[in-house]
This record gives C-alpha cells, sequence and structure tokens, in this order.
C-alpha cells in the first residue's frame, strides 16, 4: 500500500511541478473566462473580444463555477438534502502554442496531443478551436439530467491538425449544480495539454490494479474461509474478510478507473462515500478482537453511526454525501483516538 501512495504521489507531483517536454502546457496557468449559457459563436474568439458583459475571468484555479465571479450565483445550507436547480456554463481557456511545440507534432516521432483534466463534472462537452471533441451530455427530452458525469482523470487525444500557432481556444460546456463544487473543474491541478503517450503511460497505474487484485481475492477467501468454519472465535477472518473487499470496491471508486466501470457518477460517487464511511469502523473492529477479543459498545455505536451516514447519503444530493463526508473526518479521528488510547493495550 505505501508502494502505492509513494507512486500516486509521485506522479502527481510531476504533473503539478510541470512537463519537460515542448508540447507540454498546464491549462490551470492560462487565462480563462467563464459565463452563463452557451452559444456556438462564442466558442471561437478570446472572450476579451467578444461581447461585453457575457463572460468574466476566473481570478486563479480551480475553475469551479461556484467559486467564479460570475453574479448572483445560488448558495445551497449545509446538510441540505436537496440541490438546486441545474444551469448551463460555458468556460473558455486561452491555450498558446509556439513554433517548438508546432514543430514537435509535426517530427519524426509522430507525436500525439492529447488533454488531461483532474476532475470535471457534472455533463460537459469539449471543444477545441470550434471543433467538438469529447461529449457526456445525457439528458432527458425535458432537459434533465438522466445520468451524471462527474469524473475523475479524462483524458483523451486531439488531431494534431486542430493545433495552431499562437492562441487555441479550449471551450467547455458545463451543465450541473452552480451550488455543487465539482460543476466545472474541481481541482487546482492537474489539467494540461501534453503528449497523449504520456498521458496514457501515466494512467497505466500497475500497482494500484495489483493491490486491488490482492485486496479482493484476500477478501473473498477469508468471507469463505470464515463461512467454511462457522466458529464464533474465527470471526477475525469476517472483519477482515469485509475490509478487505470494502477497501478493494474503495480503490476502484475513488480512482479514473470507475468512469468506464460504472459511468454514472451518482452511482459511483455514492458507492466511494458507502465503501469508505463503512471499512475504517470494520478495520477496527478487526484490531478489537487482536487485542482485546471482543467489540466494545463504542464500536459498535460508531459502526451503527457511520451505517446511518452511508445509507442516508444514498438517497439525497451528491452535495449532501459531500456534507457528510466532513462530519465523517472530524468523527474518525475521534474515533481513532479511542482505538489507539483504550483499544490496543
Amino acid at each position: 500500500m505505501a508502494l502505492v501512495v509513494f507512486n500516486v504521489w509521485n506522479e502527481q507531483y510531476a504533473v503539478r511541478k510541470g512537463g519537460d517536454g515542448p508540447l507540454y502546457r498546464n491549462l490551470m496557468d492560462c487565462p480563462a473566462w467563464v459565463r452563463r449559457g452557451f452559444e456556438p459563436a462564442d466558442i471561437l474568439e478570446i472572450p476579451e473580444t467578444s461581447a461585453a458583459g457575457k463572460w468574466v475571468r476566473f481570478e486563479s484555479p480551480p475553475l469551479r463555477i461556484s467559486n467564479s465571479p460570475l453574479p448572483d450565483l445560488p448558495k445551497r445550507h449545509y446538510l441540505s438534502p436537496w440541490g438546486r436547480e441545474t444551469e448551463e456554463f460555458t468556460i473558455i481557456i486561452a491555450v498558446e502554442i509556439d513554433n517548438t511545440a508546432i514543430e514537435f507534432l509535426g517530427g519524426s516521432l509522430s507525436a500525439l496531443p492529447g488533454i488531461f483534466l483532474g476532475y470535471i463534472g457534472e455533463n460537459w462537452e469539449i471543444f477545441f478551436n470550434g471543433k467538438m471533441i469529447r461529449s457526456e451530455m445525457h439528458l432527458s427530452n425535458t432537459g434533465r439530467f438522466r445520468e451524471r458525469r462527474s469524473w475523475r482523470d479524462v483524458y483523451f487525444p486531439l488531431d494534431e491538425s486542430l493545433i495552431v500557432p499562437g492562441t487555441n481556444i479550449l471551450a467547455l460546456r458545463i451543465l450541473g449544480d452552480p451550488a455543487y463544487d465539482v460543476t466545472g473543474l474541481f481541482y487546482a491541478a492537474p489539467y494540461y495539454l501534453d503528449d497523449y503517450r504520456i498521458i496514457e503511460k501515466r494512467q497505466q497505474n500497475y500497482l494500484l490494479m495489483i493491490l486491488c487484485s490482492i485486496s479482493g481475492f484476500t477478501g473473498v477467501y477469508f468471507l469463505l474461509l470464515f463461512l467454511s468454519l462457522r466458529r464464533k472465535s474465527e470471526v477475525i477472518y469476517l472483519y477482515y474478510g469485509i475490509f478487505s473487499v470494502l477497501f478493494c470496491v474503495y480503490s476502484i471508486a475513488r480512482n479514473g478507473l470507475v468512469n468506464s466501470l460504472i459511468p454514472n457518477s451518482d452511482i459511483s460517487i455514492r458507492l466511494e462515500y458507502l465503501t469508505l464511511f463503512l471499512m475504517i469502523p470494520v478495520l477496527c473492529f478487526f484490531v478489537e478482537m487482536i487485542g482485546r477479543g471482543k467489540i466494545t459498545k463504542i464500536s459498535r455505536a460508531y459502526l451503527s453511526f457511520c451505517l446511518f451516514l452511508s445509507i442516508s447519503q444514498i438517497f439525497f444530493c451528491n452535495q449532501y454525501g459531500d456534507d457528510v463526508l466532513k462530519i465523517w473526518n472530524i468523527s474518525i479521528l475521534l474515533y481513532f483516538s479511542y482505538i489507539f488510547f483504550y483499544s490496543i493495550k
């Protein structure tokens, strides 16, 4: 697990630090603008030269709608179970490409340009110099969401002919709840343009896949072992098996791999939170059985509390799940203190 954490940290550090290739462009270093609504003609020019009054410029990343300078954005109350009405927005990022990058694309290595987006939501379309590159719009006939696409680690190639010397326009059509942080570009990094071969290579996280496979196999093995023994004294196999399965599912749900497995983020985000909320108290059950030979009432009560948080976030908006996560983050520190100072002898 430590190797996986170090590998992910090292990759993210490399991205945040900046690439060393002639094509690399950190999109968060580029000027960006946002407006309400979407008009195809507006994505062909820099907003400063378009109709006045439509656009406002982001002061700094992240390029979230909720953090943008747009006036009269709706707000929501903490732990409110319902989201705000969906609105449509356009984000434009001006990407400067010099002749060195153009020569690199046309060189003997035949580099293929590509774009990587760390996190984008909720429904969206991506345009480069006016041409649609990627679309994840899933709306009903009435214009409401059928499915949401709040995705991590979105990457795709670009047609080399679309890139021109000088200013290139990356435009994002965004549909989502303006009070929800993931509407727009959620992270401050990484978002970049680079050689697509490098982008693909960075996503081949074999250590994570190996860890998930080992965790899943170990979990199923210990669950089957407990079922075959059926002795109360061997309940530690049950707890460790459940923890391993939950950890496997959480690792997949937290990674960009889930985009292809469970594309509907209404499901994947809830699955991520459910497994996170439950796997830690189950692990502590295992620790208590090893250290004390029994499960304390406080641990049982905390598992019930986490189960309540897990179930409640299934029935309400995703923003509610984010609010519940903040509660869980505080409670887990208190619970860990109890496990460390009282349960472990």
